[in-house]
């Protein structure tokens, strides 16, 4: 179901905890099946939403296709993807950052993000323009393949 034996085994083993837990309450065999049953079940759903959130969120925010649930060679390149975005973001100047992440990741405008932090358009197209060429310089390769799903924005 989870499509994930890590996380199978994870589910797994919080199912039987919470058995332990629930030990003096399940008196009868046939509802220890039960509820490990449901459980299990229960929590496999759980991860699997979870996932399919996971993408959604990774779609907005760098414009991915859609992951299909069973390639999980895809999910886990989208989250790299993502991980390499946030890392290289965080190391630009602050006010570059906060454009940056403004304009390609909010998808606001340079007149919005001018309003809003009370620059003019120019300071912040100066500060945008630093940014790609601060993250060109220094991550080339994450750069290389970032920055053309941003670009789409």
């Amino acid at each position: 179901m989870t499509q994930d034996t890590a996380a199978a085994e994870d589910i797994v083993s919080e199912s039987f905890i919470k058995l332990w837990q629930k030990r003096e309450e399940l008196l009868h065999p046939g509802a220890v099946k039960t509820y490990l049953y449901q459980v299990v079940r229960n929590a496999s759903i759980d991860f699997v939403r979870s996932k399919k959130r996971e993408a959604g969120h990774l779609r907005n925010v760098i414009g991915l296709h859609p992951v299909a649930e069973t390639d999980v060679a895809s999910f886990e390149i989208s989250a790299e993807t993502h991980r390499l975005l946030y890392q290289s973001i965080n190391t630009l100047p602050p006010r570059c950052g906060l454009v940056f992440r403004k304009f390609y990741l909010e998808r606001k405008t340079l007149p919005q993000i001018a309003e809003e932090l009370q620059l003019s358009v120019n300071t912040v197209r100066n500060q945008k323009a630093q940014a790609l060429s601060i993250l060109r310089k220094s991550f080339p390769a994450v750069f290389a393949f970032i920055i053309p799903f941003c670009e789409h924005l």
